[in-house]
């Protein structure tokens, strides 16, 4: 992945791009390419949402443009909004969850940056999935801390590994 040249924010909001990107400090990044384990763990994670969300208040976007901070924005591999909040074409209210999976050409260095522009966003719940090496993380302020399942938040609900990687495994 590489950084191009510095572009206006303006310029970023009113460019569509065929795999979008995240504007920076003036500066454009392309994102890590999803491959089919990413893919299917989108798929899962918006199939979920949708099966439930509405009953705990909560809708699921892919790949949204959120507005982490001034000349900061970010487009989470999964939005997770409470129903409360507005809609806008661009968030800038925290989400409920933002979740990252893990692609194959994903740098540490620049996890570690978007999971500190969520945190001090204030997001609900940062998640990190690898789907490769069926690796679960929460993520907060002191970094990313190993979990065997994903709680809800504000709810009983919990998602196990095994729910995550059903289709990956049933293809393997």
């Amino acid at each position: 992945m590489a950084t191009s040249a510095a572009i206006s924010e303006q310029e970023y909001l009113r460019t569509d791009y065929e795999h979008d990107r995240e504007w920076i400090e003036g500066q454009l990044r392309e994102r890590a390419m999803p491959d089919e384990y990413h893919s299917a763990l989108q798929a899962f994670f918006i199939g979920y949402f949708l099966q439930c969300g509405r009953t705990l208040g909560l809708r699921v976007r892919p790949e949204l443009r959120v507005h982490v901070a001034e000349r900061r924005y970010r487009i989470p591999d999964i939005t997770v909004l409470p129903s409360s909040a507005p809609l806008q074409a661009i968030p800038d209210s925290p989400p409920a969850i933002c979740i990252e999976i893990l692609s194959t050409d994903e740098r540490k260095g620049e996890l570690r940056e978007k999971i500190a522009d969520y945190v001090a966003m204030g997001v609900g719940a940062v998640w990190v999935v690898d789907p490769r090496r069926r690796l679960l993380w929460t993520a907060d302020a002191n970094g990313m801390h190993p979990v065997e399942n994903f709680h809800v938040p504000a709810s009983n609900l919990v998602i196990a590994p095994r729910e995550m990687f059903a289709e990956l495994d049933s293809l393997l």
